[in-house]
């Protein structure tokens, strides 16, 4: 395979590229799409107010995947400066289980945290958390590499914008500061996990606890085969995510069996019939919306890692879609490999010629030999410009979330005095955070006028 194009690799350089384009071709697509209204993409206004602060209390030493007990205290009304925290009323205490999070992004010194939480007896309860609703399992992600913060936010946010209109779940986030052990440890961004739960995907079981049938609904991940699951036929790693049906013979044979089917009307030659083809098998819509989210986000562990996909039901009932959206810390120019720092090129082209472990599922080339499929996707793009992916919105959105975060920056970059210096894998190297956020906010909008024209008939 051929290896990576550095062309424009800049890391190490504190001026800001330019990445200006040529005016854009105007963007296509067909009149009707069917396609449900999409929120006008008007973010709210900015909210000035003081971070939630998330004081930790741990039992000992926090280990990789395995949580040990602890307690969590959130404070909302605190002074700003953190001094007052000891006096200050909290809007939740409670015990907690937290382990260290798995993460690709390697090891660094700022943590990201699994959390659950807990009953007085140990076992799993629900709990409400900085104003999200209430649920067992949380991530508490740690930005580091990206200075902005801002990068898996965005990307949950405009998923969220673009995806509840549909009826689709996408997670929601909060940003916070964190205090562990009476150290201060920064901002961080928590986020709801990947779970069946009411709130989140709510699933029907997987297999019938009476009957031992197997037909309900299930999430698996495209993530180079980090846990138990299985390979496709066309040798794409599978893993399962819920239920762990690695210890339920009826639910790995269901979940495999699913995905024998969809590959065979995928992959066979009739596969653009939308009665036996493809579009009998998954929800087009979800496809074509994380699709066009992994392209804008220049995601380069996109499709291949992190990658969600689920169903809520047998075939025929229910129908297999891409998402949510996660992990995307080294999207937005944040990548110095597979062109990930470039606003120009397909990142599902790039990847298929950049020398990776993981490799993109072959779903998704197939899906784009399909000239319906590719309608499609311009005729959503159009759509979305006009409104949650206009400039105004994503710029909008940067805007409030710095605002948002302008406070607590400070301190965390104090803590962790990264800004200037390169942590892997940036390509981009501010002087300053507010350097770092316009090269975001600048690639971003460079980013979405690239696809304008890609995207124009």
């Amino acid at each position: 395979m051929l290896g990576c194009d550095t062309t424009y690799a800049w890391h190490g350089d504190l001026t800001p590229p330019d990445l200006s384009m040529d005016e854009a071709t105007p963007n296509g697509g067909t009149e009707e799409t069917g396609d449900a209204p999409v929120d006008t993409g008007d973010a709210e206004a900015p909210d000035f107010s003081h971070l939630p602060v998330f004081v930790i209390t741990t039992e000992a030493k926090v280990p990789l995947g395995r949580q040990v007990g602890g307690t969590l205290a959130v404070i909302e009304d605190h002074d700003g400066t953190l001094s007052d925290l000891a006096a200050a009323p909290r809007a939740f205490t409670g015990a907690i289980g937290i382990a260290l999070e798995q993460s690709g992004s390697g090891p660094q010194d700022k943590k990201s945290y699994a959390l659950a939480c807990r009953d007085a007896a140990g076992g799993d309860t629900d709990c409400a958390l900085a104003g999200l609703p209430a649920a067992t399992d949380w991530v508490l992600y740690a930005p580091l590499a990206d200075k902005t913060y801002m990068r898996n936010a965005l990307a949950f946010d405009l998923a969220r914008t673009i995806a509840m209109p549909a009826g689709r779940w996408e997670p929601r986030t909060a940003f916070v500061e964190v205090v562990r052990d009476g150290t201060y440890d920064g901002v961080y961004l928590l986020i709801e996990r990947v779970t069946a739960e009411a709130d989140r995907l709510d699933l029907s079981e997987t297999v019938d606890a009476e009957t031992g049938a197997a037909d309900g609904g299930f999430i698996v991940k495209v993530d180079g085969q980090r846990g138990p699951g299985f390979t496709t036929e066309a040798g794409t790693p599978v893993d399962y995510s819920w239920p762990d049906a690695d210890g339920v013979p009826e639910a790995s044979a269901y979940v495999a069996g699913w995905f024998e089917g969809f590959e065979a009307a995928l992959l066979g030659p009739n596969f653009a019939d939308r009665a036996f083809g493809y579009a009998a098998w998954i929800d087009v819509d979800a496809w074509v919306d994380t699709f066009l989210l992994n392209e804008l986000s220049g995601n380069v562990d996109a499709y291949r890692l992190s990658a969600y996909l689920w169903a809520d039901g047998p075939p025929g009932v229910g129908k297999l879609r891409a998402g949510p959206i996660w992990d995307v810390d080294r999207g937005f120019g944040n990548a110095d490999y597979c062109n990930g720092y470039s606003p120009v090129g397909w990142i599902a082209d790039n990847l298929a010629t950049c020398a990776h472990t993981a490799e993109i599922p072959v779903w998704w080339a197939r899906l784009r030999e399909d000239p319906a499929f590719e309608q499609r996707v311009r005729g959503r793009w159009s759509l979305l410009r006009d409104g949650a992916l206009s400039d105004e919105a994503l710029s909008q959105r940067v805007t409030t979330m710095q605002a948002r975060t302008a406070e607590a920056e400070v301190r965390d970059h104090a803590r962790w005095p990264v800004v200037g210096t390169r942590v892997y894998p940036n390509a981009y190297v501010g002087a300053s955070w507010a350097d770092e956020v316009a090269w975001f906010q600048k690639w971003t909008l460079d980013r979405a006028a690239w696809m304008d024209g890609a995207l124009s008939d």
